[in-house]
């Protein structure tokens, strides 16, 4: 089953905005929140209708699960598309409508898996408004083209939401054919970046993850970028056990992970503050004893300046401690908790946190 994943609704988010009131879109459709035209009843959005953004989102997250995923699945069921290519055509259906009615070259191209170069081009077409050219519209276009060679969304975004009408999408992607022939011997093939590293096999997650790292200046080969990331995985690992996927992102800082890992961040700082005092006051305290010594056997009458801002060594080394040790104790326990809170979240979350 082909299913999106959340970082749709982050994209669709950032494209469409969230307006609580409704609106005509420049198609003049009355719309609301992230794109709504409709509600999950089946009632037209009116203007004068008003939504929360909370209420924005759900309605996103139904259309996206009752209209937009059984589209996916009922026009492309059986083919092996990678995660950002289903993200990719999600975010173009959103915008076309899941129906296929408008799109029926761009369906038939990528049922046939006719190659990326002509579905590419032939994605770009669909950049009109009223029967004329819009800049946003072909913005959109190319970044879901960028994200269909498998750049992430927030990359192609900073990339796409700059580029003018008549960009080519190659330049964008690195684009080359997937292969060339030296003196016409069909048995002596160039490999070239881009082609599939494992191509005895069907594309894989870490065939396109390679694909993408290449796109980024990776040089090295498919064995020392599949190695390493294994090493770093198995360094940086988190046990997050009970994540459905198939649930709507949560917010990290509405998380119990994301409060046990500040609440650990702030008893990290309670200790160091309380190490640098009691610390700080010991050095001053004995600093300022052997000035006093030394003072004390030069003036004969007896004179001695043991003072600093009013306090003897005894009184700094009594303040420090008064204060920086219940700073240590404060900030390790908190420490201690916000990492088990941390923990707790981790083990009982449910959703993605974005």
């Amino acid at each position: 089953m082909l299913q999106i994943t959340p970082q749709i609704y982050l994209l669709l988010k950032t494209l469409e905005g969230c307006r609580t009131q409704a609106y005509f879109c420049p198609a003049g459709i009355a719309t609301i929140g992230i794109g709504t035209t409709r509600y999950r009843n089946g009632d037209p959005v009116r203007i004068g209708d008003e939504i929360t953004e909370d209420e924005a989102e759900l309605e996103l997250f139904n259309y996206m699960r009752d209209k937009v995923e059984p589209a996916l699945n009922k026009h492309f069921a059986g083919l092996p598309l990678q995660p950002l290519q289903r993200d990719a055509l999600a975010s173009f259906m959103f915008n076309l409508g899941p129906n296929g009615r408008k799109w029926p070259t761009l369906k038939r191209l990528i049922c046939e898996q006719a190659g990326d170069e002509a579905i590419s081009d032939q994605w770009m077409k669909y950049h009109n408004a009223g029967g004329k050219p819009s800049l946003g519209l072909y913005r959109r276009r190319l970044l879901e083209v960028m994200m269909w060679h498998g750049i992430a969304w927030d990359d192609a975004y900073k990339d796409a939401w700059s580029a003018l009408i008549g960009a080519d999408w190659r330049s964008y992607v690195g684009w080359q054919a997937e292969s060339e022939t030296l003196f016409d011997d069909p048995d002596l093939i160039i490999p070239v970046r881009g082609a599939d590293p494992t191509p005895d096999t069907p594309m894989t997650m870490d065939d396109a993850q390679y694909l993408g790292a290449q796109a980024a200046g990776y040089t090295g080969t498919f064995g020392d970028f599949v190695a390493h990331r294994s090493a770093v995985r198995q360094k940086h690992v988190i046990s997050v056990p009970h994540v459905d996927v198939n649930q709507p992102p949560k917010r990290m800082e509405d998380s119990k992970t994301h409060k046990g890992l500040s609440k650990a961040d702030s008893g990290r700082e309670g200790l160091t503050a309380g190490a640098v005092i009691t610390s700080g006051a010991t050095v001053l305290a004995a600093v300022e004893g052997g000035t006093n010594a030394a003072e004390r056997t030069l003036d004969a009458a007896g004179r001695a300046n043991n003072l600093i801002f009013g306090l003897s060594a005894g009184d700094i080394i009594t303040v420090g401690i008064v204060i920086g040790l219940p700073l240590i104790v404060w900030g390790g326990w908190r420490w201690y908790a916000g990492r088990m809170l941390a923990y707790e979240g981790r083990q009982e979350g449910t959703q993605v946190k974005v």
